[in-house]
């Protein structure tokens, strides 16, 4: 339970970043007046928003499994599996916004 805890911490701070700077994403790396085709915008919705979303999931999700009387490391397993496939339709869907803009 506690590593469903932090892992969703660290995707909670690593949203509020990509909230504050998506510049932090290494395809998107330089400024908005280099790349003005690129809709800033929802690269932070998408990014930022997914990123929270998933946390709330993964923590959520794991107490409720929890309460229900799931083993722990089948949460664990889950939970990873979970962020591997978020982590995979985050990038999809910000690729997805720059193509579109471009």
């Amino acid at each position: 339970m506690t590593e469903s805890l932090v892992i969703a911490a660290i995707l909670a701070i690593c949203a509020v970043i990509l909230w504050l700077r998506p510049q932090s994403i290494s395809t998107l790396s330089g400024n908005p007046e280099e790349n003005p085709e690129l809709n800033w915008r929802a690269v932070r919705r998408i990014g930022a928003g997914g990123l929270l979303l998933l946390a709330v999931v993964i923590g959520g999700g794991s107490w409720l499994l929890l309460r229900a009387g799931v083993e722990p490391q089948t949460i664990t397993v889950l939970g990873i599996l979970l962020l591997f496939i978020g982590a995979i339709g985050l990038t999809a869907a910000v690729e997805l916004c720059k193509k579109r803009k471009s």
